[in-house]
């Protein structure tokens, strides 16, 4: 979720105003708030300061002498400079303040005024709202470079399906990877040149462990595509350390990933949902956090030789606006081991009913001790051709 930080002492104030007692009691209030007040006597010094102070809200009489309100808020309009403008003018001047709002200013109050505690509110509400409107911007710009590295995976893609899967396979980790006390190994195999399904892990901050699978809906060039997006960004945002009021943010939760990976699928309009699993994990306390976006099969926790199925739930991201997941978690022991496999798995299997097939995957880890003899023991070694693409992580701790 995204937080506003609107404490006063972060902004500046401008108040334009030729009546002496009216611009002393603004200031001396606000002051006390904690904003950091410029103050101006009439129009034309207001545009002077407004130029030399950058302040982040204005509030304007409007009729004053040598240049008025009004035209001290076209003028700000035109440099193209987007600061809220609040008008405070006597009674009777209704008109004047309807032509203001239609010049864009954010709010308007007639003097004298009653309460200061409402402006400040117009004031809050003004700075949070040019505070979201910069985020939006940011992500937008973001989103932006995203899609054009994308775009650029794209034209590469298109040219050679041969040079694709040899792109895909570079951005797989490395096999039999050991990152603090824990190792991880994968199998990944295309239905057809390219996947739908992805894998990837790495090391935060030398104290975590982010390991993720993804499936995306459909196959070939037009999934693997997506997938270099989602890798892209998921590694982006759990490096992208935000500050809060000066203080570095707490880090990055699964259910934070996923809610801003919803987003920006959406946003990019690719056409696509995708499934996914995303752990990480605390390697200090041996926990593991984890949030599912609609998965299947459920993530399998393997200790002494016993397989169960981790509880999630979670829409698929890509589908609806405004999703939110739920974080799990589970302490881990010496030995055991998290096995994450795409649905693929389950077009091997010869049963037609899920539950079944999730039972024979059960079996199948249960009698495996390595990625290799679960390939092994679901047939895959047999064949080269598959009816779906198929992704396998195994996390093993210790």
């Amino acid at each position: 979720m995204t937080n506003v930080d609107t404490q006063p002492n972060r902004y500046t104030l401008l108040i334009i105003e030729d009546d002496d007692i009216v611009r002393d009691s603004l200031s001396l209030y606000f002051s006390d708030c904690g904003y950091n007040v410029v103050e101006a006597e009439d129009g034309e010094i207001g545009l002077a300061r407004f130029a030399t102070h950058s302040p982040d809200v204005v509030i304007s009489d409007l009729k004053m002498p040598y240049l008025d309100g009004l035209s001290v808020l076209e003028a700000i309009s035109e440099q193209g400079r987007e600061v809220p403008f609040i008008v405070v003018s006597g009674a009777g001047k209704m008109h004047e303040a309807v032509r203001a709002l239609r010049l864009g200013a954010h709010d308007y109050f007639v003097k004298p005024i009653a309460d200061m505690e409402i402006l400040e509110l117009s004031i809050e509400r003004a700075i949070e709202q040019r505070s979201l409107k910069a985020q939006n911007l940011r992500y937008r710009s973001e989103l932006e470079s995203a899609n054009e590295e994308l775009n650029r995976s794209l034209t590469t893609l298109r040219q050679d399906h041969k040079a694709a899967l040899q792109i895909q396979r570079a951005m797989l980790p490395e096999q039999n990877l050991r990152i603090g006390e824990g190792s991880i190994s994968h199998f990944w195999r295309p239905s057809l040149f390219v996947s739908g399904d992805f894998l990837d892990c790495f090391d935060v901050e030398n104290r975590f462990t982010v390991f993720y699978l993804t499936d995306v809906s459909g196959h070939g060039a037009p999934a693997a595509f997506v997938t270099v997006f989602l890798k892209h960004l998921s590694t982006t945002l759990l490096k992208a350390h935000r500050t809060h009021k000066g203080q570095r943010r707490r880090f990055n939760t699964p259910n934070d990933i996923l809610e801003e990976i919803n987003r920006q699928l959406i946003s990019a309009k690719l056409d696509r949902h995708a499934t996914m699993f995303f752990g990480i994990l605390d390697r200090r306390r041996s926990t593991l956090h984890y949030a599912v976006a609609g998965h299947l099969p459920l993530p399998i926790l393997c200790r002494a030789g016993k397989a169960v199925y981790l509880q999630g739930n979670g829409m698929p991201l890509g589908l609806l606006d405004d999703n939110e997941w739920r974080n799990y978690s589970v302490k881990l022991q010496q030995g055991d081991q998290i096995v994450v496999c795409s649905d693929g798995v389950f077009e091997l299997m010869k049963n037609g009913e899920l539950v079944e097939n999730e039972l024979q995957l059960l079996k199948v880890v249960e009698k495996s001790q390595s990625v290799d003899e679960i390939v092994e023991n679901l047939g895959l070694n047999e064949t080269n051709d598959v009816p779906d693409d198929i992704a396998i992580l195994l996390f093993q701790l210790g």
